[in-house]
């Protein structure tokens, strides 16, 4: 095994197992909470699941979006619950950034109000996080 196990990603822990059910069947555990990968066919395919950890969905920025043409974001009106929805970047300029929502609508958000009164991320956001 050459490739490090990273700690356990919910309790932390660092006594970390491989385990060979079969010449086919292994996963990678955690000895202290019992958490482990699904039962996967090679050593590396389990350790390469154990140690892949879901990237933080900080808020993008206005640079991140300009990189984004044709890609969906998450955009969610500031202090409105219930506002989020996917949107596709259509156009990004100094002042505006065109987006198109899933019913073909196009519309302008003005740059300087990003943070301010939207905010836009790469994954959606869970209810009363925004």
């Amino acid at each position: 095994m050459s490739e490090k196990l990273l700690p356990c990603p919910f309790c932390g822990g660092n006594k970390i197992s491989v385990w060979d059910k079969s010449r086919y069947d292994v996963c990678v555990r955690c000895d202290k909470c019992d958490a482990q990968t699904d039962w996967l066919p090679t050593i590396s395919d389990a350790i390469t699941a154990w140690n892949n950890r879901t990237q933080p969905n900080e808020p993008l920025t206005l640079e991140q979006q300009k990189r984004m043409d044709g890609e969906p974001m998450w955009t969610v009106t500031n202090g409105v619950e219930g506002s989020g929805r996917w949107e596709i970047v259509d156009s990004v300029n100094d002042k505006y950034i065109r987006l198109c929502n899933p019913a073909d609508e196009s519309y302008d958000c003005e740059s300087d109000t990003y943070g301010k009164t939207w905010l836009a991320y790469r994954n959606k956001v869970d209810e009363g996080v925004e």
